[in-house]
């Protein structure tokens, strides 16, 4: 059941990631959504766009398994390879904003740093609701027969 469950949540998080990526690529690169966010606020827009998509990526690439290979930690710090892959994504986060503001600048709208920097504040969001989520959910499925 948990090579099932595990396999689903990868799949959800794949389907979230290649949907994301679309989307902040459409409403990044279109004239409509300049307007809507003068009106609901530029960063709170970018933060909620990278927050779907550090979950997604979350879900998509880190281990969901408690034991990885030798490792049974499942912290954060500095040794274990758990840390590299978050970094590695929150890297690659990162890069597809900074793609998307390069992009910007050829279809009429403004590449701003501060847009960069909410994309990376909703990545980080994004990885700790994810890792929330995860944790709900290995609490909800340890108590089943």
């Amino acid at each position: 059941m948990v090579v099932r469950l595990t396999r689903i949540l990868r799949i959800i998080g794949q389907t979230l990631l290649l949907l994301c990526l679309v989307l902040i690529a459409y409403f990044s690169l279109c004239k409509i959504a300049s307007g809507i966010a003068e009106v609901t606020g530029d960063k709170f827009m970018h933060s909620t766009a990278y927050a779907a998509l550090g979950f997604s990526m979350y879900l998509s690439f880190m281990p969901l398994e408690k034991k990885v290979g030798k490792e049974k930690d499942m912290n954060i710090h500095l040794s274990n390879s758990h840390t590299f892959i978050i970094l590695k994504l929150f890297f690659y986060g990162l890069a597809y904003g900074l793609l998307m503001e390069i992009l910007q600048s050829f279809v009429g709208r403004s590449c701003s740093l501060m847009d960069l920097a909410a994309d990376g504040i909703g990545l980080i969001v994004g990885f700790a609701t994810c890792y929330l989520f995860l944790g709900f959910v290995n609490k909800l499925f340890s108590y089943l027969p």
